[in-house]
């Protein structure tokens, strides 16, 4: 029990300071007034589209791509959404996804050895989920 309290503080810990980061790089882009940060999420999300927009063409248009144009093409679509991401995560941050993750570990800890599913019902023993798979297949 004392190895997982000290893990949720050192996550907590973690999670503080990540957070206290998003806010000094907003706080310093606000006080100096550098436009880069903005600049570059457009930039961003410009080339994004604009490399989606180069794939459906080339879908539509083109009878056979270039190989490697094709891998230059799906590798700069995935630099550019991770790109976008970040983004994101810099003026918004990923609150939404580290409370629900957070609500986890909460719902853990109030009750260990609890089991759910991602609809937070029960789990159910081997034996009684093979009974409703039978059921329900053979409808």
């Amino acid at each position: 029990m004392q190895a997982e309290s000290n893990r949720l503080q050192a996550e907590t810990s973690r999670e503080q300071t990540a957070a206290a980061d998003r806010a000094s790089a907003r706080n310093r882009e606000v006080a100096t007034k550098d436009t880069t940060p903005r600049n570059l999420a457009y930039l961003y999300t410009a080339a994004l589209f604009a490399v989606i927009g180069a794939e459906i063409y080339y879908g539509a248009h083109v009878q056979e791509i270039n190989a490697v144009a094709a891998r230059t093409l799906d590798t700069l679509l995935g630099v550019l959404i991770a790109m976008v991401l970040g983004t994101k995560e810099y003026y918004f941050g990923s609150s939404a996804r580290q409370d629900e993750s957070q609500k986890k570990v909460l719902d853990f800890a109030v009750s260990p050895g609890a089991v759910t599913t991602e609809t937070g019902a029960p789990l159910k023993p081997p034996a009684e989920a093979r009974d409703d798979l039978a059921k329900n297949w053979t409808k």
